[in-house]
């Protein structure tokens, strides 16, 4: 099981770091200095921004620390529990080698770049899942707004690659698989899913002060919930039954409906070996994607 907590208080230190280190990339690259005041100017155009230049850049330049620390995140959900059959950044065992293999097959093809061209090339690869498409598109993310430093990101991959010097192995797994039937895997993966948009909320304290970034609490989720999709289930069946989640807050809505959908087609009356169990593992990607998705 991940401990959520812990790994808040590690991640939030890497974007601490990702965003001097990028604030430092502001000042003395030149490029992205002048393409951080040209957004700045259209924003002030548009009317739509009352902060200093100052505030602002530091604001933004947070918001792509947070994407790149949540899309390595992301990466390693999908890798530990076996969501991908690659495996890029780091993994226990076979795994663990064959993260090394892709990147030393990298470098060999690309001796002068950098772990930061590395990194972007992953998010490109699993961008090229069906469920990540929209997560890692340029117009819908920061994460390819502006780089950091090669430094920068080479510290960032080791950090996911750290070895515990006590126990052995990694010092960050996201592995939640078991042996257990499917239905039973679902209830504990589930739970692990939401500590995805739990990281967002909580990795940049000064963005959840200044936005009020907080997530509907369990209970007045479930609450709206029962009284909103239960009745619709009632009404018009399973089959082809559609949501929306008007707000685009932090997806616990959405991920609350999918829980309750998952149960419903589990149900013996409901055929145990239908068409969304048959293809579990692409709708719990689509389930880590809708999570961040609507965390951005």
């Amino acid at each position: 099981m991940i401990d959520v907590k812990a790994l808040v208080k590690q991640l939030q230190k890497q974007v601490v770091l990702l965003t001097e280190d990028l604030l430092s990339q502001s000042r003395n690259v030149p490029d992205i200095g002048s393409f951080l005041r040209e957004n700045f100017t259209k924003m002030q155009e548009a009317g739509g921004l009352s902060q200093s230049y100052e505030e602002w850049s530091e604001d933004y330049l947070e918001q792509v620390a947070v994407s790149w620390v949540l899309a390595c995140v992301f990466v390693r959900f999908l890798e530990d529990n076996h969501l991908i059959d690659e495996c890029w950044i780091a993994g226990e065992g076979d795994r663990g080698k064959l993260a090394e293999g892709s990147y030393e097959i990298y470098f060999r093809g690309h001796p002068n770049e950098t772990d930061r061209e590395y990194l972007k090339n992953v998010f490109k690869e699993v961008g090229k899942i069906p469920a990540a498409q929209e997560l890692f598109e340029d117009a819908k993310t920061p994460l390819w707004a502006v780089d950091p430093s090669g430094d920068a990101a080479r510290n960032l991959l080791l950090f996911f690659k750290e070895i515990d010097a006590e126990r052995g192995g990694l010092k960050r797994q996201f592995d939640t698989r078991g042996t257990k039937p499917l239905v039973d895997v679902y209830e504990e993966l589930a739970p692990q899913a939401q500590f995805l948009g739990d990281l967002y909320q909580d990795l940049s304290e000064h963005a959840r002060k200044k936005y009020a970034l907080l997530q509907t609490p369990e209970f007045v989720m479930e609450f709206i919930l029962d009284r909103t999709l239960t009745p619709a289930i009632d009404a018009f069946g399973l089959k082809g039954l559609r949501i929306i989640d008007p707000s685009c807050g932090s997806g616990h809505f959405l991920l609350g409906a999918f829980d309750r959908l998952f149960k419903e087609w589990m149900k013996p009356e409901n055929g145990v070996n239908n068409e969304v169990v048959a293809t579990h593992r692409q709708y719990f990607i689509h389930q880590q994607h809708l999570r961040i998705q609507m965390c951005r």
